[in-house]
């Protein structure tokens, strides 16, 4: 497995349950109480910056939230396309179909409200 996609601390080979592997683990644990409100602010500054920066969301398409709400996103599709585009065309015995990058929902919501039905 490569590298970048391993677990810090996990060798290779190390059979380890999707569970303990995925989410937000390579974030930091919130700590049970922060010192100083000082420790507060510098924790959640580079908390927030790995977040929206750095950690790629399952259900944004492995995308960052900032490359969503910058408008990067479509761009970075149109990067990812053309590697699996070559790789397909350099190794399509590695395929079984053509690859493609995860596909993007029209929707996204924190909590999304219920539909109310409307009175006539």
């Amino acid at each position: 497995m490569p590298n970048t996609y391993r677990k810090i601390g996990v060798r290779r080979g190390t059979a380890t349950s999707s569970s303990t592997t995925s989410g937000t683990t390579s974030l930091p644990d919130f700590p049970a109480s922060f010192a100083s409100l000082a420790h507060a602010r510098e924790f959640c500054a580079g908390f927030f910056h790995e977040y929206n920066y750095i950690h790629r969301h399952s259900g944004i398409a492995w995308h960052t939230p900032a490359s969503v709400h910058f408008g990067t996103a479509e761009a970075i599709d149109q990067d990812r396309q053309n590697t699996l585009t070559a790789a397909y065309h350099a190794h399509p015995e590695r395929f079984g179909r053509r690859p493609h990058p995860p596909v993007m929902p029209t929707q996204f919501w924190v909590n999304q409200p219920e539909n109310e039905p409307q009175m006539n």
